[in-house]
Order: structure tokens, then C-alpha cells, then sequence
């Protein structure tokens, strides 16, 4: 396979060790990492939300296989905000019967695909000429990264590292057609890919643009060279055709959504009344260091806020600097590209950041690479800077996951205890200062607590038996 000509003062020159035979043992790397970097994860005895529970409250209700036969086939659905996600849903209905006996197991899975892709970005850049050893740097900066933590800490999030798996497979596979033209396996290959992403999750409808990207990436890479027209051509045909189909299926929620007939228009019809604050929010977040769901300026402080967007930007000027200022842009466009459905949310999620942090781990990796072969000592205190608050964020990301799940894994057993033993309303209120989030997405929307009222500062409900959680997240 042609590797990439050297770019950019040898950003990716040929690899000198770029067979497969012999040098396999390198991949398992960023797995292993995966597995070391997510201690928390994986001793979580609990879970962070009711969407696990939701998939487990259906197959005990009706079965595994009803519960596949509603989530594992595309159907339009009453608005574009419904889930119509076969591919995680399937997993997700098979991790649910892990959930009681074994959360250690539903959660080992979880981090065990972000291992495998992080290997898999690893082995992409390195099958299309990158050295090994910045192929892995990348491979490692992708499994450490804070952008990824809220997909890998939340089962109900796999849909994030569906789509990214699909859309690095994609990009694998147009980089091919690009470099040495179509055959039926390069073909089959982007297809196939462009398919599972678009069964993964609704933000897939932004892949034709995301191949844009790379074309872009590539063209960059090639100075000098003419524009691959048809080649180009052909990877958006093939990429787009799927996300098409899909569309097509849906198009009746999407016009329902637009046209404001559904309940959820007001969260998911587009406006740009967001956009500003998700726009910062997303671009920020890697290197604001937080404990929430998603960072706010008004509770992170504007000083840490526009630091933490400025040393985002430093990276984008180093990559401008020494790699070409286009490179940099599309950098930016590569960021963003799987985030542009989600901007206009009312509610951010950090878990719509996973697929971003593919470029920002190969971006930081060729910093890395670049600081150090040129010996600059400002870019590499940057640099060290950068990765540190990093680090930083997804240890916090960790935590933060953790403690909802010792929290939750408390709380709703005692609730069920209470649920068993004496029939009808139930109120509960809080100890003062103890935030009574964890209890609200444990029991969202369930039936079978449909008579649990969590009342806060208010009066009970009349008739309800009053119960007060505590600091520990048990019932009295």
C-alpha cells in the first residue's frame, strides 16, 4: 500500500516498519491503556442513568426478543429526537441482562470497545504510512482522552462509540480509494461503514461532510497534486448513499420535528439559540477540568473558561505553524463535524464529544512528535500544559461517573425495599445539600416507579409516605 509522501517537515513520512508481520504486539497497547486508564469504570457498582434500566425494564416486561424487535429495525418514529439506533441497541439490550448480576462485566465491555478503538486508530494511521511510534502516541492520547469518558462510563452511551468505530472505518477506507483508486473491496469496505454509522446514531447524517474532511486531509498531504475529482466523487457516493437511505426512512419524523407537531420540537427543532454557548461549551471542554455533566462559564468562572479556549486555539496555531495552516483548519472541521446536529440541543452532553476525539488525539500526537524533534521549549510547556489538564478532565470525568454510580447503586435498592414493603405513593425529600440528580435519572420515566414522587424542598403529595435520602443515598 503507497504510503503518504512526507509532509509538513515529516509530519508522516514513509513508515520504515510498516508490514504487519512481526510488529502486532504494538496494537494491544492502547487497549491495555484503555483497561489501566479506566480503574473507575470498571469498579463502578452502578450505573448513571435510567436509559440502562429502561432496556432491562423492557426485556423483563417482554422479552429480549421483543425488545429486538422494537429497537433492531429502522423505522421512522414520531420525531427525529426518537432513538432509531439498531446497531446499540442490540448491545445495549445484551449488556441490560448484565446490569444486576454483573455490573463489572457490562462495564468491562464498554471500556474494552474504547480500547479496541483506540487500537484501531492506531493500526488506520499506520496502514496509511504514519510511524509506528506516532501512530501509537495517537492510539494512547485517543484512550486517555476526556472526551471520551462520558460514552465510555455510561452504557447507554455506546451509541457515541458506534458511530466513531464506523466512522474511523470510513475514513480508512476513503483514504485507500483516495490514495490508489475504487476496487470492490475499498468500495464494499466505505459502504459497509457508512452503514453502520448511520444505524449507530442520527448525527451519522454529517459523514458526507465528515469525507469531505479527509479528501481535504488528503489533498493537504499531496502538495502539488491535482484535485482527485472523481476519486472524491466516488467516496461521497458511497458515503452519502447509506446516511440517504436512512434519511429517507426517517423523513416523516423529520418533518413532524420541523414543523413543530411533536412534543420534543421544542428541544429538538433547530435554533440558534444554542449554538453560541455549545459552540464555547464543546470547544472548551477538553482542558476545563470540571465535575458536572458539562462545563458552564457561569460555574467554572470566565477566567478558566477563555484560558481553556485559548489553549485550544494554541494547539490549532502550533498545527498552522508547522503543518500548514489549512491542515489546522481542518483540524477544526474535522472537531466539529459529528457535533453540528447536537449544537442547536437545549441540554449539551459531553458524551457527543467521542467521535471529536479522534483528530484531537492524532493532533496532539503530531505536536508531541513535532515539539520534541524540533526541541521548542515553549511549544512543549504548551504542550505539557494542554495534556496535563487533560489527564486532569478525564480523572475528574471518572470520578464523576463513579461517585453517581456508588450513589445510584445505594439508592435503588433501597427504593425497591421500600417499594416491597408497603404498597402505594411514595415522596422522597433530601438532606439538605445533598442534589437529588442521581435519584431523578435512576427513575425517570420507569413504570415501575410511577408513584415515587421526589418532592425536594416541596410538601408531599397527600397520602404519600414520606422517605428522606441521605448523604449516603439510603432511604429513611
Amino acid at each position: 500500500m503507497r504510503p503518504l509522501p512526507v509532509q509538513a517537515g515529516g509530519v508522516l513520512p514513509e513508515s520504515r516498519h510498516g508490514s504487519p508481520g512481526g510488529h502486532a504486539a504494538w496494537l494491544l497497547l492502547p487497549l491495555l491503556a484503555a483497561l489501566l486508564l479506566h480503574p473507575l469504570v470498571l469498579a463502578n457498582p452502578g450505573f448513571f442513568s435510567h436509559d440502562e434500566w429502561e432496556r432491562l425494564d423492557h426485556i423483563r416486561g417482554r422479552g429480549l426478543w421483543d425488545f429486538f424487535r422494537a429497537y433492531g429495525l429502522p423505522h421512522a418514529g414520531p420525531e427525529f429526537g426518537h432513538p432509531v439506533r439498531p446497531i446499540g441497541f442490540v448491545q445495549q439490550g445484551l449488556s441490560a441482562l448484565l446490569l444486576e448480576p454483573a455490573p463489572f462485566l457490562a462495564h468491562l465491555l464498554d471500556v474494552l470497545m474504547h480500547g479496541l478503538i483506540a487500537s484501531l486508530l492506531a493500526l488506520a494511521l499506520q496502514r496509511r504510512g504514519a510511524p509506528i511510534g506516532l501512530a501509537l502516541l495517537a492510539g494512547l492520547f485517543f484512550a486517555a482522552s476526556p472526551l471520551t469518558i462520558a460514552s465510555t462510563g455510561w452504557v447507554a452511551a455506546s451509541f457515541d462509540r458506534w458511530l466513531a468505530l464506523f466512522a474511523l472505518l470510513a475514513a480508512w477506507a476513503a483514504w485507500g480509494i483516495l490514495s490508489d483508486g475504487i476496487t470492490l473491496r475499498r468500495g464494499l469496505a466505505l459502504a459497509a461503514a457508512a452503514t453502520g454509522a448511520a444505524l449507530s446514531k442520527e448525527a451519522a447524517a454529517t459523514l458526507p461532510l465528515a469525507l469531505l474532511v479527509v479528501a481535504g486531509v488528503h489533498h493537504a498531504l499531496n502538495p502539488g497534486a491535482a484535485w482527485p475529482w472523481r476519486r472524491v466523487a466516488v467516496v461521497l457516493a458511497l458515503g452519502s448513499l447509506p446516511v440517504l437511505a436512512y434519511l429517507l426512512v426517517r423523513l416523516p419524523a423529520i418533518e413532524a420535528t420541523l414543523a413543530g407537531r411533536t412534543g420534543a420540537a421544542g428541544y429538538y427543532a433547530p435554533t440558534g439559540k444554542f449554538i453560541g454557548r455549545s459552540l464555547s461549551g464543546y470547544w472548551n471542554y477538553p482542558f476545563l477540568p470540571h465535575l458536572t455533566d458539562f462545563p458552564r462559564q457561569a460555574r467554572l468562572g470566565l477566567p478558566a473558561f477563555l484560558g481553556a479556549g485559548l489553549l485550544h486555539a494554541a494547539f490549532v496555531a502550533l498545527a498552522g505553524r508547522w503543518f500548514g495552516w489549512r491542515l489546522a483548519a481542518l483540524y477544526v472541521a474535522a472537531y466539529f463535524v459529528f457535533l453540528l446536529p447536537v449544537l442547536p440541543l437545549r441540554e449539551p452532553g459531553a458524551h457527543y464529544l467521542y467521535a471529536s476525539a479522534l483528530p484531537l488525539a492524532v493532533l496532539t500526537a503530531l505536536l508531541w512528535r513535532e515539539a520534541w524533534r524540533r526541541r521548542a521549549r515553549l511549544a512543549l510547556a504548551v504542550l505539557a500544559v494542554g495534556t496535563g489538564l487533560m489527564l486532569a478532565n478525564h480523572a475528574m470525568g471518572q470520578w464523576r461517573l463513579y461517585r453517581a454510580g456508588i450513589c445510584q447503586a445505594a439508592f435503588l435498592p433501597a427504593l425497591d425495599a421500600a417499594l416491597a414493603q408497603q404498597a402505594g405513593p411514595i415522596a422522597i425529600a433530601f438532606v439538605p445539600g445533598i442534589r437529588d440528580a442521581v435519584a431523578r435519572r435512576a427513575i425517570f420515566t420507569r413504570p415501575a416507579y410511577a408513584e415515587v414522587t421526589l418532592v425536594g424542598g416541596n410538601p408531599a403529595p397527600p397520602g404519600a409516605r414520606l422517605l428522606m435520602m441521605g448523604a449516603d443515598c439510603r432511604l429513611r
